[in-house]
């Protein structure tokens, strides 16, 4: 029982945070190179979506005790993502 809790709260803490990396990818410039090795910009950058970033982390963190509990309960089940 100690061992699933240390993993599970082991893997909580190593989660990236989902709304705050779902706001940083908006914001950034999405790119690829074509055949020519010229850059093509296929999203522009949007700058204003930082702005958000400080409500996104608070998000995370209050979500992180029911990301906790998902966890645990899939650890229990043996369930796996």
């Amino acid at each position: 029982m100690k061992t699933i809790l240390f993993l599970s709260i082991f893997l909580l803490i190593g989660s990236s945070g989902c709304m705050t990396m779902t706001t940083v990818e908006a914001a950034r410039i999405k790119s690829h190179k074509n055949q020519k090795g010229e850059v093509v910009v296929d999203q522009k950058p949007r700058p204003g979506f930082y702005a958000l970033i400080p409500l996104t982390v608070a998000g995370d963190i209050a979500t992180s005790p029911f990301q906790l509990v998902l966890v645990l309960m899939f650890a229990m089940s043996g369930i796996q993502c």
